[in-house]
Order: C-alpha cells, then sequence, then structure tokens
C-alpha cells in the first residue's frame, strides 16, 4: 500500500523537486557571489569583518535589520560553508551578500526578465507557491509544473555565470547536475525519509491546516454537556456557559494540599520538564461526577476557539485528539486518526502518524477506569508512539481506582505530572447552579426562579459534600426544579441517584400512556409491571458490562434488550432512551449509534439495583415458599441469597475483584436501607465486603455514612471498625455521619460545631438524640450567634443535650432567651451569647444575672462571659441590669460601630459595667475616623469606664501607622489598657499570635 495517495504524491514529489534543486541552483549561485568567503568562516562573520565601505546591499541595512532571525542564526552557526542553509535563508544570503546584485529596492527583483534577480526570486515564489497550493496534483499538472520548473532552473544557472563570469564548462556541468536531479526526483520511487528529509513542513503545514478545521467542525458537536440527557432531551448545556471554577490538588499522592489553578494546569505540565524537552503526561484523578469530562469538554472548546481564553498554554498546541476509553471501535493510533482525520488520513495513509508526531500535540485520553480491552491496546500504543515526541503532551482523566495502575504502563521518557479534580469550589457552587439554571430556562421555558433555585441549592448542598461534584448537583437542580417539594435535605449519593431513577421511570409512564393507544388500553399495574421487567435485564446488562470493564453495551446484549421489550410490548426506543445513553462513535461511514449508561456512577447504581432487587425477588421466593404447607413433601426451602453469590453470578467468576466495585458497593449499602426488611446478614455482609473492597480508614468509612444512609445493623458494624477516638468533633457536613454512628458508638466527648442554620439541618434531631450516653463538652451554634434576631433561639437544642446526655458542656455560643438560661449545665465555664433588642437584653441579661448570684449558683464554674450586642439594644434597657459578680469575666463586641454612634456606645458600656470592669472590649466591622477613635476612648474614660485587657479592632482600621501609635498611647494614659489594631498589632499580640 503507497504511503500516500497518487495525487497527493504528485504534489509532494514536486515541492520535494523545488526544494531539492531550488536549493541546489540558489546556493551555487551564492557561492559565485561570494568569492572572497572562506567555506569554514560563518555568514554572519564574514559579513561583519567586511569593509563598512563594501558595495553589498548588507552595508544598506540598518544595524536593527543587519541581524538574522533566530532560526536562520541557528543555521548559519551550525553551516558556515551554507551548504545546510534551506531555500528561504539562500534567497535573503544572495541578497544582501552576494556580489552585482542590484539593490534590494530594485524593480529587477520583481519584473519578469532574464536578469539573475527575477529567476532568484521566482524560484523561491515557486516554492511557496508549491507548498501552499492545493498538494492534490494530477500527472499533466506535475509534468506541465516540472516543465516549467526545469526552464527556471536551466535559466537561472545560465544567468548566474554569466553574472559572475564562470567557465562554460563548469556552468554546463552544473546545468547536466540539475536537470539529472530533477529528472531523478520525477521517476524515483519516494519513501518516508524522502518526505520527511525535503516536505516535512510543507506535509506538516498541511496537516495542521486542513486538519484543524475538520477537527474543530466535528469537536464542535460534542461541547455540550448534558447529565440528565437520559431524562431531558431538550436541552443542551455548551460548557463553555456553565463552566466554573473547580479546586484541583497538584502532587502525586492523594490528600496533598497543594492547590493549583485549573487555568494554569497545561503551564504547570509544560514547566516540568528539563533540558532535554520530552513528553508529558498529566493525569488528572477525580471521583465520578467529580467533572472530569466536563473539564475535558472546556478544553476542547477553549482549543476550538483558538485557546486564547481561560486556560494557559492551550493556544501552542497545533493539534488535538481526544480518546473516549469506553469506546471500543478504535483499535490503534492508526485507526485514531483516519478516524478524527478521515479526508487528510486519505491522503497521507500512514504517513500521517510520522508527521502528526512533528507536530505540538496534545492528545486527552478521557476515562481511563472505563478503558476496555480494544481502548487499553488504543491508549498502550500511544504511549509508545510518543514516548519520543517532545512536542506531545497527553492529558488523562480517570477515577482514582485506577491510576496506580496506569502509573506502571508510562514508559520511562515521559515527564509524568499528577493532579486530582475535587470538584466545584464551594464558592462558586451559587454560580454553577444559577448559569445552569438559567441555560435550561432558556432552553425549556421554564418559569422557576433561578434565585429561589439557587437558595434551595445551596440549603442542601451546604450539609452534603458530594454535591461539590457537578454530576450530583446538575441531578438536583433538576429534580428540585421539577418536583421542589419532593426531596427533604437528606439527599445522600444513592437517595440522589434514586430520585432521578423513579422520575425516569414515571416519566416513561406517561410518555408511553400519551404516545401509544395500546399501552394506554394497560392498566397502571401491568404497565409498572413490564417496565420492572426491561429494568430488571437492565441492571443485570450493566452489572455484567461493570465486571467487564466496560461500559458501551455489545450488539447482542442490545439485540436481547430489543427481544426483551418486543416480548412486553414496550417501544424499544423508548425505553432505550429513558435509560441510557446513545453513545456515538465515529466510522468511516458517519457517527454509528450505540448505547451505554449515561455515565459510569449510573452504571454502578443500575449494578447495585440488580444485586438488591434480585436478593429482594430471592426474599420474597423464600418468604412464598415458607408459607406453603410445610408438610407438603414437594416443599421446597429457598436459602436467602448473599451479595457475594448475586455478585459472582452475575459477573460469571467464583472470585471477584471488590476493590474495583468499591463506588457500587456504597449503592448497595445505601439501597439495603432504602428497600428495608432485608435480614441482618445482608447488612453485615455489605460491610465485610466493603472492607475487602478496600474502605477500611476512619475517614473513609465517615464518607460512606456521608454520602449512603445505612440500616442500623450496618452502622453498628461500621462503628465497630472505626477508631474514631474518644474526642469527637462533629461539624456540619457530619452530622448525618454522626446521627448513623453515636447510637453504636462508645460514650464519648462531643464538640458541635455548627456554623450554618441548624434548622436546615434534617438529622440534627437523629444526631441529638444519638448523644444519650455521651459527653457533650462544648455546643457551638454560630449562625444563631452571628445572625440571631427575635425569632432566633438556641433553647430547644440545649434543652434536649442537658435532658437526655451527660452533660459536661464547658463552653456554649448561640443565643438564649431568659428562660433558656435555665438549660445552661452547671458545668459551663465560657458563654458566648448574642444580645438582640432592649427586651431580650433585660429579660436574658436578668435571668443570667440571678444564675450566676443565686445561692447556690445555678451555673458555680462559670468564669468567661462575651455578649454580642445588636445596635438595637440601648443604654436604658442596660442600666435596669444588675452588674455581674468578680469572678465573672465580661467581654462585649459591638459590631459596624461609626463616629455617629459613639456616644451611644459610651453610654451603653458605662450602663452595662461589671463592678471590675470589663476585659475586653472588641469593635468587629468598625467604621470609626481617627477623630471618632479618639472620641470613643475618651468618652470611655469620662464615664468611668474600665477595660482590663485590650479595645480591639480585629478587622484593619482605615488609620495609618502614626495614628495608631497615637491611639495606642491615649488608650494607655486614658483607660490604662491596650488598644489592639488587626493592621498594627502589638509586639505581645505578634508573640501571641506566632505562637
Amino acid at each position: 500500500m503507497d504511503i500516500v495517495s497518487k495525487e497527493v504524491l504528485n504534489g509532494l514529489r514536486f515541492i520535494m523537486a523545488v526544494n531539492v534543486c531550488g536549493r541546489q541552483v540558489m546556493y551555487n549561485t551564492f557561492v559565485w557571489g561570494t568569492p572572497g568567503k572562506p567555506a569554514n568562516v560563518s555568514l554572519d562573520d564574514y559579513l561583519e569583518n567586511l569593509n563598512p565601505g563594501s558595495s553589498l546591499n548588507y552595508f544598506t541595512l540598518s544595524k536593527k535589520n543587519r541581524r538574522f532571525n533566530r532560526t536562520q542564526d541557528k543555521m548559519i552557526k551550525k553551516s558556515p560553508d551554507g551548504s545546510e542553509f534551506d531555500l528561504s535563508l539562500l534567497y535573503v544570503s544572495i541578497r544582501v551578500a552576494c556580489e552585482k546584485v542590484a539593490a534590494l529596492n530594485d524593480p529587477k527583483w520583481t519584473t519578469e526578465s532574464t536578469e539573475l534577480e527575477y529567476y532568484i526570486t521566482a524560484i523561491k515564489k515557486m516554492r511557496n507557491d508549491a507548498s501552499h497550493d492545493q498538494l492534490t496534483i494530477t500527472d499533466k499538472q506535475v509534468f506541465e509544473k516540472t516543465d516549467n520548473l526545469r526552464e527556471m532552473l536551466v535559466n537561472c544557472v545560465k544567468s548566474s555565470g554569466e553574472r559572475y563570469e564562470r567557465d562554460q564548462t563548469e556552468v554546463d556541468n552544473e546545468i547536466k547536475q540539475v536537470i539529472d536531479n530533477l529528472d531523478n526526483i520525477m521517476k524515483k520511487t519516494i519513501g518516508m525519509e524522502d518526505l520527511e528529509t525535503h516536505c516535512r513542513d510543507e506535509i506538516k503545514e498541511l496537516v495542521i491546516g486542513e486538519n484543524n478545521k475538520m477537527l474543530k467542525d466535528v469537536f464542535q458537536k460534542f461541547c455540550y454537556v448534558n447529565p440528565v440527557l437520559f431524562m431531558a432531551k431538550d436541552f443542551s448545556l455548551k460548557v463553555n456557559k456553565i463552566f466554573v471554577d473547580i479546586k484541583v490538588k497538584l502532587g502525586k499522592y492523594r490528600g496533598t494540599e497543594n492547590y493549583v489553578d485549573y487555568r494554569e494546569l497545561l503551564q504547570v505540565v509544560g514547566n516540568t520538564a528539563e533540558p532535554p524537552a520530552r513528553p508529558k503526561i498529566l493525569v488528572l484523578e477525580g471521583l465520578a461526577g467529580s467533572g472530569k469530562t466536563t473539564l475535558v469538554k472546556f478544553v476542547i472548546d477553549e482549543w476550538i476557539n483558538g485557546g486564547q481564553g481561560n486556560l494557559k498554554d492551550l493556544d501552542k498546541y497545533e493539534l488535538l485528539l481526544w480518546v473516549q476509553c469506553r469506546d471500543s471501535s478504535i483499535k490503534s493510533y492508526q485507526d485514531l486518526l483516519d478516524q478524527q482525520m478521515p479526508e487528510v488520513s486519505k491522503k497521507f495513509r500512514s504517513f500521517l502518524p510520522r508527521i502528526t508526531k512533528l507536530c505540538k500535540i496534545l492528545i486527552i485520553i478521557d476515562g481511563l477506569d472505563e478503558v476496555n480491552e480494544i481502548s487499553e491496546n488504543l491508549v498502550e500504543s500511544l504511549l509508545h508512539e510518543f514516548q519520543n515526541s517532545p512536542h506531545s503532551t497527553i492529558l488523562c482523566t480517570s477515577r482514582p481506582e485506577k491510576v496506580e495502575m496506569f502509573s506502571f504502563t508510562i514508559p520511562a521518557e515521559y515527564d509524568v505530572t499528577n493532579a486530582e479534580i475535587l470538584g466545584i469550589a464551594k464558592q462558586q457552587i451559587p454560580e454553577f447552579v444559577r448559569r445552569t439554571h438559567q441555560e435550561i430556562n432558556k432552553q425549556t421555558n421554564n418559569n422557576r426562579c433561578t434565585d429561589m433555585l439557587v437558595k434551595d441549592v445551596m440549603t442542601v448542598s451546604s450539609i452534603h459534600k458530594h454535591l461539590t461534584l457537578p454530576m450530583n448537583l446538575t441531578f438536583l437542580i433538576y429534580i428540585l426544579d421539577n418536583t421542589p417539594d419532593k426531596l427533604n435535605m437528606t439527599v445522600t449519593e444513592t437517595e440522589l441517584y434514586h430520585e432521578i431513577h423513579h422520575m425516569c421511570r414515571k416519566k416513561l409512564m406517561e410518555r408511553l400512556v400519551i404516545k401509544y393507544p395500546k399501552i394506554k388500553a394497560m392498566s397502571e399495574s401491568d404497565l409498572q409491571y413490564r417496565i420492572k421487567e426491561i429494568l430488571k435485564m437492565i441492571y443485570m446488562t450493566q452489572l455484567v458490562c461493570l465486571s467487564h470493564d466496560q461500559l458501551t453495551l455489545n450488539e447482542d446484549t442490545v439485540y436481547q434488550l430489543h427481544s426483551v421489550c418486543n416480548t412486553l410490548e414496550l417501544p424499544s426506543d423508548e425505553v432505550f432512551s429513558t435509560f441510557l445513553s446513545p453513545n456515538p462513535i465515529w466510522t468511516w461511514r458517519g457517527v454509528k449509534e450505540q448505547y451505554s449508561a449515561p455515565h459510569k456512577g449510573i452504571q454502578e447504581y443500575y449494578s447495585a439495583l440488580h444485586i438488591v432487587t434480585t436478593l429482594k425477588d430471592q426474599q420474597q421466593s423464600s418468604v412464598s415458599a415458607q408459607s406453603c404447607d410445610s408438610t407438603s413433601a414437594s416443599a421446597t426451602v429457598i436459602t436467602p441469597a448473599s451479595i457475594r453469590g448475586v455478585l459472582e453470578q452475575t459477573a460469571g467468576t467464583a472470585k471477584v475483584n471488590m476493590v474495583k466495585h468499591e463506588n457500587m458497593l456504597r449503592h448497595v449499602a445505601g439501597l439495603i436501607y432504602l428497600f428495608g426488611h432485608f435480614p441482618d446478614d445482608i447488612s453485615l455482609e455489605i460491610v465485610d465486603i466493603l472492607r475487602e473492597s478496600g474502605v477500611k480508614h476512619k475517614e473513609m468509612w465517615l464518607d460512606l455514612i456521608g454520602r449512603t444512609k445505612t440500616t442500623q445493623v450496618t452502622s453498628q458494624a461500621i462503628s465497630r471498625l472505626m477508631n474514631i477516638g474518644k474526642n469527637i468533633t462533629i461539624e456540619d457536613r457530619s452530622v448525618g455521619k454522626y446521627a448513623a454512628l453515636l447510637p453504636h458508638h462508645r460514650p464519648s466527648k462531643i464538640v458541635i460545631n455548627l456554623t450554618d442554620d441548624p434548622a436546615d439541618q434534617p438529622r440534627l434531631q437523629e444526631l441529638l438524640e444519638g448523644l444519650v450516653h455521651h459527653k457533650c463538652r462544648i455546643l457551638k451554634l454560630y449562625h444563631h450567634y452571628y445572625h440571631a434576631d427575635k425569632t432566633t433561639s438556641s433553647d430547644n437544642i440545649l434543652k434536649w443535650i442537658k435532658s437526655s446526655c451527660r452533660s459536661i458542656m464547658e463552653e456554649f455560643v448561640g443565643c438564649l432567651s431568659g428562660d433558656g438560661v435555665k438549660f445552661l449545665p452547671a458545668s459551663v465555664r465560657r458563654l458566648y451569647l448574642a444580645v438582640v433588642n432592649d427586651d431580650h437584653a433585660c429579660h436574658l441579661l436578668t435571668q443570667l444575672h440571678d444564675a450566676i448570684t443565686a445561692e447556690p449558683s445555678s451555673l458555680p464554674l462559670l468564669k468567661e462571659l462575651t455578649y454580642e450586642i445588636s445596635a438595637e439594644v440601648s443604654s436604658a434597657a442596660a442600666k435596669a441590669i444588675k452588674p455581674l459578680p468578680r469572678r465573672v469575666y465580661l467581654n462585649v463586641i459591638l459590631r459596624g460601630v461609626d463616629d455617629s454612634g459613639v456616644g451611644h456606645v459610651c453610654d451603653l458600656l458605662q450602663e452595662l459595667q461589671p463592678t471590675v470592669g470589663y476585659c475586653n472590649v472588641e469593635f468587629p466591622g468598625v467604621r470609626l475616623s481617627e477623630t471618632g477613635w479618639r472620641d470613643l476612648v475618651l468618652g470611655l474614660a469620662q464615664r468611668a469606664v474600665k477595660v482590663r485587657g485590650e479595645i480591639k479592632a480585629p478587622e484593619s482600621t482605615l488609620l495609618n501607622e502614626p495614628q495608631v501609635e497615637h491611639l495606642m498611647s491615649l488608650t494607655t494614659e486614658t483607660l490604662g489598657c491596650t488598644f489592639w489594631d488587626a493592621a498594627h498589632p502589638t509586639e505581645f499580640s505578634k508573640f501571641m499570635s506566632e505562637l
């Protein structure tokens, strides 16, 4: 088989003839025109050492324009005699360095004539035209072009011989050699080495030019995302319209904290290599749904648009190729080129792989964890093909479990960079929701308020880590957009997938009833049964595919599914489009549709459904058998199946690698909870299998509990395995985890530290109930403390803790009513309380004073008390409150004070002052001028307000350093305490901060 087509070979042959013979003639002219230049002296040195009075054109140029460019300079240094100059450098050299040629601006260079100058320019133009004109030319055309070239070359040699007075015999010999070389080129069999030597740049430029236009047209179709395609086909979201900042960590080992801006990933990869240049690999790992493929599509979209946008260094890549590991139709690099560059591949055939390796190329391999036997061979082929191509970069995406195995297959010639994608940055979630919903609204004419949806999603996502993953977040957007009241806020990952799946089934039923009269005549229960039966088949096929590392269904499986649909009298196209996704594959004949699970995460969920539904069916069969007449001789006792048994039977092997099924097994645990009424043996077995899959450490078990609700038996078994310790800190995103674990964990000391509104924690009551056997040491309800109003109260939470657990509470942060004071345990030592308004101040602070000073005191250990006082509290209300006893240190926090509020603040602090004065007075968000600060300090002094510690401005003030120093001195002189400003801390404060 020819390396290129005959017509393309004609074009390349002519380019080769122009380059070889044209360069030969122009080099000969250069040598004849520089008789005084020694062969061992480089051209630039020769010119610099000539007499400036020389008539050469070189000396008519300015000093700036006398410099050769970097490429030319490199060639000049490499070949002092000029024998390796390319045709362009020879043209420049003749014009500036040869004797007896016309001035640079003389028309002789461009006007058709028999002058040497014209022939020199004409040969160069012929080379340029050959490189940029249509490459495919007929036999007749190449004959005509060659004749014209022969005439031009001969005339140039003749003119050069006359100009430089060469012997006629020498001229004739040169003409004969040129003609012989030209004839040989036009007759010889041209191989890859010839083309690469003489036509490399032209072929490379042609490949890049023709191919990029085609690639960009093809890739444009794939720059859309729709994670709910199997539910809503009426919208596709352009990736650059919804893409927001994602979190990426750099480093070989997961868990490192070296974050990198995703925009700089390609730049970071490019900077890792040390001379000599080596090919590069970026391995980007992430959980299912973390946005790996979305990032890939974003990279492709940016490249299509010139690479001038968000991703640094993307514009340096001349070619881009995209491999989807789920695809089983591409067996080799040549196949990949045939598929993605069909027209160019037809022209260059087997030469194309060789020439593309000379380009700066970015190869994206998406989904190493979805690799099949065929695509695995393709990946290995690409690694081998490019191991000696220093201009290439391979970007791979994968789930974490596949990365280590892949790393062993990377040849040593590559520079490897590892990174981990963590999902959407928390602060970017509202923007992602807003952009996604606005795009959905444009395409569906939905009237749901985007701002309300953002609020709903943020309420839910704030307590679920898995909702930083773009796919899960999109599922949630779709669910809340269509059924805003459907989900409560305990959205585990399995519940999210389960609800999406329920909506799919419901939409399918609605569509079938509307579109098909025969189905409309069926009863609802009959239709449900038929859909249930085909789903069982789909679940089973997905587990088979998952076990064999396949995502795309093979033709036999698709045929079987069609047959089952026909038997059940269900339209297969409707069923397929509801529960599966079309998987377009490039072929020579165009795009071929195949079917696969919508996503690897959905495939794992379907596989888990197969296991759980099989177990449930087996359990029901067992119950039915036991209900039969036990005295019957024909009675059959059915042994309930096991998770392992179902998995091994479906996979067709006696030994299943549980490690690769970890995510699927998490769904099994969640579905056991959702389906309910399973024997304890099943709830315990899933824990053992999860351990076998690699879930062993505390954080991994906590992640499982957080993403999946489990039965009490499962939670109890997990609790026994975890080394939680005797001191447990519970934050917003771990409420659900510990709600499941604490009832089964040995007595521990608990710290509850909640930043968000407790009302948005659906499992908080469950957590409080689980504290019965534990000791709550610290309770911090920051939302109640910082966002208190007249409706805010921490009373009920504190009441429950005091009544239900062995409280040794030392510290409480929140907002109590006056009646709530009685729920404070006697063990409390530090209190941080919000004071909302006058009524609240009078009631709360009076009750608190009475509790502290009572005999015996109900708060005997209280030492430190901090009031966060609202601007609505007046000095008149504070006047009615009795001062605190000496044993309690009082701190006061007053927010957002400006110059107009100085008098009010001074009066308030005077009336509220304890017997021994304040410990510290703090002014967050202060907006005081220098005059305002001075009035505040002097006003406190005039009212005999005592501060024993510091007056604090925890955020930086608008004062400069001299003003702060003056204020420090004034504070010390008048109040006898220290003034502390965040921008200008004291030496003592610096010391404490360093500690």
